[in-house]
């Protein structure tokens, strides 16, 4: 702050409260022209001081004198009526009078003498005013209230008002001032005719400008008594059609410049007032010219977005498609748009411009208006021009929106639209249908995510910060988007150049985890695909019913058939039942076989899918199924039982449902399955004719018992006590295992491993191996 700074602001004060003239504008003027038809129209006036207030001092005088000659002539014609003798009784009222008009005048009619006083007032204000427009006060001070000013007295006012605002209209024929030229570019840029013109600016002035604030009181006078304002236009300007000016395909309502109750779009109303310039596109969109991501490196042969590329490049001129992106937030929507606008080399026309004072999210139909208004504009304008137009966030407009008007508004766009948006639960279907394409995001993958990750390293210049094992573990462990990365990388390269103690690498995770933790994103599913925790996999250990080496092979066969599958091939799965008590080696023999066939392995669980809202969980395992043969996976589930239950006893119908989705899926899917149940006898009696392969777990025999205690236990000879005992499974060693790793080596033994096992199975809920007691 510098010195003197209240004087400069005692100035700036002092300067904005000196007295000035009235202004003779287009605002100005266009007020008068209402005020005129208002007053001719109306049989109850507005309050006579803010009639006053409107004109220059000149012509407020006049309408005073006119007044004044009107109060002085009734008084000449009660002064040449005869007096009547006789007493009169004087009040304190008349003493003073007498003092202040002579004793003369006692004897007048208090009529009289208020007008007296009245063209008094008004004479000294006349010639003590100065140019600020003060005298309009002499009005309420002299006139309001009083019975002078009466039915002819009014008459003559108002009379002398029309007739001033008249003759100021007569005398201004050639103005041309910031407001004017305004409203031309609005009506060429939105091809407006004439009654347009009229509707919009009465929108802007009578209902926003103070000139016309005592005509809006008059609206709940009994001549305009519960109407809206556009009864009121109709009223004045009874020659203009404002119905044909206002119905749906006229430009003010497609374009959003008005709304169904006259109120002026806010983004107009502040560009004809100059608030926000002269370039009136830049209030409506705005021309990407950023940095994006190559499309090659986004598109990756996807032959998703190839279709949409194609559909983008080979769109004719002054034909409209809808290109919808949809899905999870920060999946890469928006940065794959602009690849492919710089990839076509067409601009990028952003049609998302918040409004200052409007929160661009508001439900509000008006903000709704705005943002189909600013889509609808730059459509317009780029109408036979190659170009792209994106509309990002789009949710309210598609959520919120009423279907029948977005349907129509939809089929009005004559250029390509990219449309994004992050959730469709509440998206008519008769709007989605509406789109010519559609590519749903889902959450990112590890390997995708990787990309990301490498990506920002390199935008960053913080190659040398991180090693590339470290980064693969980064992209597995957080699944966060590439805002999130940047934040970290940034975050720990700011670090490290402040001369922070902190290691970049641990930087970098601590927040990478803390964006994970505020998105509430969950990280666990990075650990599900773990290696056995045993120290080896010994697949002739395991019970299973059948022959493995055969169904090994089945598998084989079947991976070389997928891996010649194209997108367009019909769908052909083999699908797998596993089947038996737990912990008999069911998931794990599906990480085994992920690994012998060199494929991923998606596992997911009932609870995964299972969701509280009717429909929803059929759409997680429409999901499940479409992303594990997006990335060729093998997809397992665990806890099949609950999602294949016996249809026949269910007791609601989303239970039937989900049954059916689940086959559905597995019929049309390309790839292999694997289900996994503890209770195979609960499964849908339809369901196990849908599995090729069928794999019964038991539990271990006396040489998978060896062969599993040495796995786990090499250095400890395995009784043969222990290879007598009923109802082992692997998984019980496994627990024994997680217990027994943090005894001393010499408290491992034959003894106490067996009598850990001993006790894992009377845990169970079995009759096998039980002793009987006498």
């Amino acid at each position: 702050m510098k010195n003197g700074y209240f004087n400069d602001v005692f100035k700036s004060l002092q300067k904005n409260t000196e007295k000035k003239s009235l202004g003779i504008n287009f605002v100005t003027l266009k007020g008068y022209e209402y005020w005129i038809r208002m007053l001719r129209i109306s049989k109850n006036y507005p309050d006579a001081d803010d009639s006053i207030g409107i004109f220059p001092k000149e012509n407020a005088s006049r309408i005073l004198k006119g007044i004044t000659t009107h109060f002085e002539l009734l008084n000449k014609a009660e002064d040449r009526k005869p007096k009547v003798k006789g007493k009169v009784s004087r009040s304190r009222t008349s003493e003073i009078d007498a003092c202040f008009y002579g004793n003369d005048d006692v004897d007048k009619s208090e009529s009289y003498r208020n007008r007296k006083r009245a063209i008094s007032k008004i004479r000294d204000t006349i010639k003590n005013s100065g140019s600020s427009g003060d005298i309009k006060y002499v009005t309420h001070s002299t006139l309001v209230g009083e019975d002078i000013f009466n039915g002819p007295a009014k008459k003559i006012f108002y009379e002398g008002i029309t007739k001033e605002l008249m003759d100021i209209l007569k005398h201004q024929k050639n103005i041309c001032d910031p407001y004017l030229k305004r409203l031309d570019i609005v009506q060429k840029a939105f091809n407006l005719d004439s009654v347009e013109m009229e509707i919009l600016i009465f929108s802007w002035i009578f209902f926003k400008k103070d000139i016309c604030e005592p005509l809006r009181d008059m609206i709940g006078s009994r001549r305009f008594g519960d109407c809206v304002f556009v009864d009121v236009f109709a009223s004045i300007y009874p020659e203009l059609d404002i119905e044909k000016a206002c119905y749906n395909k006229s430009s003010l309502k497609r374009m959003g410049l008005v709304d169904n109750d006259l109120e002026i779009s806010k983004r107009i109303g502040l560009f004809l007032d100059g608030v926000s310039g002269n370039d009136l596109d830049s209030l409506y969109f705005k021309i990407y010219d950023g940095n994006n991501v190559p499309y090659k490196k986004l598109c990756n042969n996807n032959p998703k977005v190839e279709v949409a590329f194609d559909l983008l490049k080979h769109v004719k001129l002054n034909q409209g498609i809808n290109i919808f992106f949809y899905g999870v937030e920060g999946t890469g929507k928006t940065e794959l748009a602009k690849a492919i606008a710089k990839e076509l080399r067409r601009p990028l026309v952003l049609t998302n411009i918040s409004i200052d004072g409007v929160h661009r999210e508001s439900k509000e139909d008006s903000t709704i208006q705005e943002r189909l208004g600013s889509i609808m504009f730059a459509a317009t304008k780029y109408q036979n021009k190659r170009v792209i137009l994106l509309v990002d966030e789009a949710d309210v407009i598609l959520n919120c929106c009423e279907k029948g008007a977005l349907n129509f508004f939809l089929e009005q766009i004559k250029v390509p639209v990219i449309w994004i948006s992050n959730d469709i639960r509440f998206i008519e279907n008769s709007t989605l249908r509406r789109f010519d394409y559609s590519i749903a995001f889902e959450r990112l993958d590890s390997e995708k995510r990787l990309q990301i990750w490498q990506s920002v390293i390199s935008e960053q210049g913080t190659g040398k910060m991180l090693d590339p094992l470290t980064v693969q573990q980064f992209a597995d462990t957080f699944p966060i988007t590439a805002g999130g990365v940047t934040q970290a990388i940034a975050g720990a390269k700011l670090l490290q150049e402040t001369g922070s103690k902190i290691p970049p690498e641990q930087a970098v995770r601590i927040i990478a985890d803390a964006q994970t933790n505020l998105l509430s994103l969950n990280c666990e599913y990075a650990k599900r695909n773990k290696e056995s925790h045993a120290p080896k996999y010994i697949l002739d250990a395991l019970n299973v019913e059948g022959d493995m080496n055969r169904i090994m092979k089945v598998m084989q066969s079947f991976n070389a058939k997928w891996e010649t599958m194209q997108e367009m091939d019909c769908p052909e799965s083999l699908n797998i039942l596993f089947y038996g008590v737990p912990g008999t080696g069911k998931t794990e023999l599906a990480k085994h076989i992920a690994r012998t066939l060199n494929r991923k392995l998606i596992v997911k669980k009932a609870s995964d899918l299972l969701d509280c809202y009717v429909g929803e969980t059929e759409k997680k395992i429409r999901k499940m199924f479409r992303e594990a043969e997006e990335k060729k996976a093998i997809l397992f589930l665990d806890e099949a039982d609950s999602m294949l239950s016996e249809r026949a006893g269910s007791e609601h119908s989303w239970e039937v449902s989900q049954v059916n989705e689940l086959l559905t899926q597995m019929e049309n899917f390309k790839g292999i399955f694997i289900a996994a149940t503890n209770f195979n006898d609960n499964l849908d009696a339809a369901s196990r004719r849908r599995f090729a392969l069928k794999l019964k777990f038991n539990y271990l025999k006396p040489d998978g018992i060896e062969k599993v205690w040495q796995a786990f236990f090499p250095k400890v000879e395995c009784s043969a006590a222990a290879r007598d005992l009923k109802a082992l499974a692997p998984g019980d060693f496994k627990a024994v295992y997680d217990t027994f790793k943090y005894y001393e080596e010499s408290e491992v033994t034959t003894d106490s491993i067996l009598e850990a096992l001993r006790h894992e199975i009377e845990c169970k809920n079995t009759r096998e191996g039980r002793r009987m007691g006498l």
